[in-house]
């Protein structure tokens, strides 16, 4: 399209929402007059029209309506395939369905965070002596390497590089829940270390949580926090929000 002098993605953010994919169907189909195109405009978009009209005008000829089909078709067989994958590992999911409904009550986990946690390190914890030893097999635990008074590097080494991607999302993902006791330790750990190492911390916290839960076979349980802590964290969300309504004045008062 772009060749063809259409430049429809400088008026919708996503060429594949319902807009973009009428609008291309219908260059397929071999409507080239910008204000019928226009007119498949949907939402927001409808009050767009007229920039739209001006995106597309353009010299869509028969070349670009075949490479057009062609693109079309292959993201068609590939959805096809990515479907199937999808209904495949449904399938393969199925004996662990009370498993993967369990590791959802931990803050931050999705459905296909707990897939991707099962499919790493299994159900079984018998392998495993304890949580600590799960972690150290998964690389997720920071040392504390300090030798004549002198700290040592304490990064975490190579491990299971899918389990700990899975792990960080989930921290991302909890660091955004409310009222929680993983995400108040991740604002904890990253004001004094930084999101990275919080991001960490609250990884090896949701494996240590995983591990009880597929062992003992109960759901997450959330830890009840201290007074001080709870009224500490007030505090600190206070403070945060006064800086950003000051910064907030200070930019309207420009």
């Amino acid at each position: 399209m772009e060749d063809a002098n259409i430049k429809l993605s400088s008026v919708v953010s996503d060429v594949f929402s319902k807009t973009g994919l009428a609008i291309i169907e219908d260059l397929i189909n071999g409507i080239n007059d910008p204000v019928e195109l226009a007119k498949q405009a949907r939402g927001s978009l409808v009050r767009k029209r007229s920039e739209l009209e001006m995106a597309l005008h353009g010299r869509f000829n028969e070349y670009h309506k075949y490479m057009l089909q062609l693109i079309m078709n292959t993201i068609q067989e590939h959805n096809q395939r990515v479907e199937q994958m999808e209904q495949k590992l449904e399938e393969c999911m199925l004996p662990y369905k009370h498993e993967i409904e369990l590791l959802q009550t931990i803050p931050g986990i999705s459905r296909i965070s707990a897939i991707g946690i099962i499919a790493e390190i299994g159900v079984d914890m018998g392998k495993f002596i304890s949580a600590k030893h799960l972690a150290s097999w998964a690389r997720v635990c920071p040392g504390n390497n300090e030798s004549a008074g002198k700290k040592l590097s304490a990064r975490s080494t190579q491990g299971n590089k899918y389990l700990k991607t899975t792990l960080i999302e989930a921290s991302w993902a909890c660091s955004h829940t409310k009222n929680t006791y993983l995400s108040f330790k991740y604002y904890s750990i990253s004001k004094r270390s930084g999101k990275k190492k919080a991001a960490l911390a609250i990884g090896h916290q949701i494996l240590t949580a995983v591990y009880h839960i597929l062992k003992d076979h109960i759901p997450y349980k959330e830890p009840r926090m201290r007074e001080d802590i709870l009224v500490q964290r007030r505090k600190s969300e206070m403070e945060r929000l006064q800086k950003r309504l000051d910064k907030l004045k200070i930019l309207a008062s420009k």
